[in-house]
């Protein structure tokens, strides 16, 4: 019986041990744009992008599109959707021979912040 009981407490610290090794952060996708993609004056740049937590919620997203020329915000998006999976799909028209900073930040349940930036531009 003793040795029940042993063999029963280790298959339980395993299991409990492995569902706390899960992933806590929080990931970002970006579909489109790819990194340093140019596009032509007037043209709508799409935006789409996942936010994802297999192991926990999400908690607040944000999307900010940055003109580099002044600093100018073009879009902005903040959002507390208390989700598992967020979805972005946006769009902005581009301005002649500019250059623009896409970045998207996510905290998870865990107050982790997650970010991802990337650069296109236009001519």
């Amino acid at each position: 019986m003793a040795k029940f009981h042993s063999l029963f407490l280790i298959i339980i610290s395993v299991l409990l041990i492995n569902s706390c090794t899960g992933d806590d952060y929080t990931r970002i996708e970006i579909e489109t744009p790819t990194e340093n993609q140019i596009f032509s004056n007037g043209s709508s740049i799409h935006i789409k992008a996942t936010i994802y937590d297999d192991g926990d919620s999400i908690m607040s997203e944000q999307l900010i599109v940055t003109s580099m020329e002044d600093n100018s915000i073009v879009k902005e998006i903040n959002d507390n959707k208390f989700c598992f999976t967020y979805y972005i799909d946006e769009s902005f028209v581009a301005a002649p021979n500019t250059k623009y900073k896409i970045e998207i930040k996510a905290y998870g349940g865990h107050q982790n912040l997650t970010s991802k930036v990337i650069f296109v531009q236009s001519n």
